[in-house]
């Protein structure tokens, strides 16, 4: 069983992974204007997508600043290659020089590692966005 700031370091992690996807997909451009005065219920649209921008832009940034903080470098190394570049375990553990089981022992230390050194708003964060996407499904 997991203790809970393991599970909330691997939230945030995995987390990671959906905040990057929506940098790389967000496509905000130039505001166009024909002269039309129009409005919407929800609020600004264009408005709204920068800030999710620019929130996941922060929230990837801390991650990999807390990642880059981290006391042992070797489990720092490991959660970058898995959850920040997606590497597969097989490329990992050669990368690291070390036995494909050392990967898995490491993990539950890195994660508690990791929560040492991330911010609570990030772990907040990772979880509100946890449950948005949950009802999103």
């Amino acid at each position: 069983m997991q203790n809970p700031s393991e599970e909330k370091a691997e939230l945030v992690l995995k987390m990671y992974k959906h905040e990057f996807d929506n940098i790389k997909k967000s496509s905000v451009s130039a505001q166009s204007y024909d002269g039309t005065i129009t409005g919407s219920p929800k609020g600004n649209p264009t408005e709204n997508s920068y800030v999710n921008d620019i929130s996941a832009k922060t929230y990837c940034e801390t991650v990999k600043a807390a990642i880059g903080v981290m006391d042992n470098q070797l489990y720092a190394e490991y959660l970058k290659m898995i959850y920040i570049k997606n590497e597969t375990i097989t490329k990992t553990y050669r990368e690291l020089h070390v036995a494909r089981s050392t990967l898995y022992n490491w993990q539950p230390k890195a994660f508690m590692d990791f929560a040492n050194f991330c911010p609570d708003f990030i772990l907040e964060e990772a979880t509100r966005l946890d449950k948005k996407a949950k009802v999103n499904i």
